[in-house]
């Protein structure tokens, strides 16, 4: 974890284009277009990186890379990429939003855990991502949100207009971004990631 955001302090410093990782598991369909348009500008005027992780939307997976031909990379998760590296050199061209989706449910959760660790922040709905280990805007309605904890790592958006919002804040003042990594370091220190440490050394032993 410290040395994931010890990377993103990195990147900070040689004003490298922002990663955010982009999760529409807890996410209504109907909602994921306006989300994509409310982070296009981000992405137009080269601030931003989208990582999109769509499960088995398949559906609407396939109508954001048909709407957004110019920017979008399909990425089909299978055993041909194991590592972030290895999807960055896939991208060839340089694609500012990459589109995932669901052949291999257990392979889809490692490269989607290899991608968020090599991300800025991440967006998500309500759900089991919001106790990551990585800055993140949380997406729910206000009912929901009251319900998030941490909220020195998670910022809450209940409309388009305020994730718009919170999108240009972090990738343009820098010290919001840092205060939420040195949150995630100082949470680390107090054993809040532990339990989820331990499971995933047991899978992986």
């Amino acid at each position: 974890i410290e040395n994931d955001c010890n990377n993103r302090f990195e990147r900070i410093k040689t004003k490298e284009r922002k990663r955010a990782f982009v999760d529409f598991e807890n996410i209504e369909n109907s909602q994921i277009e306006k989300i994509c348009d409310s982070l296009l500008k981000n992405v137009n005027f080269g601030e931003l990186k989208l990582y999109m992780n769509f499960g088995s939307k398949n559906g609407i997976r396939r109508k954001v890379l048909k709407k957004y031909s110019e920017h979008t990379l399909n990425v089909e998760l299978n055993n041909k990429f194991s590592s972030y590296s290895e999807i960055e050199e896939k991208n060839s061209d340089d694609k500012r939003i990459l589109c995932f989706g669901e052949n291999n449910k257990f392979l889809n959760s490692f490269i989607v855990n290899e991608i968020m660790r090599n991300s800025d922040f991440a967006i998500c709905g309500f759900g089991s991502l919001i106790s990551a280990p990585i800055p993140k805007i949380v997406f729910a309605d206000n009912k929901r949100s009251i319900r998030v904890e941490n909220k020195e790592i998670n910022i809450c958006a209940t409309n388009f207009e305020e994730l718009k919002d919170i999108v240009n804040l972090i990738t343009t003042e820098e010290n919001i971004l840092k205060t939420m990594i040195k949150n995630v370091i100082k949470y680390k220190k107090t054993g809040i990631y532990n339990g989820m440490i331990n499971l995933k050394e047991k899978i992986f032993e």
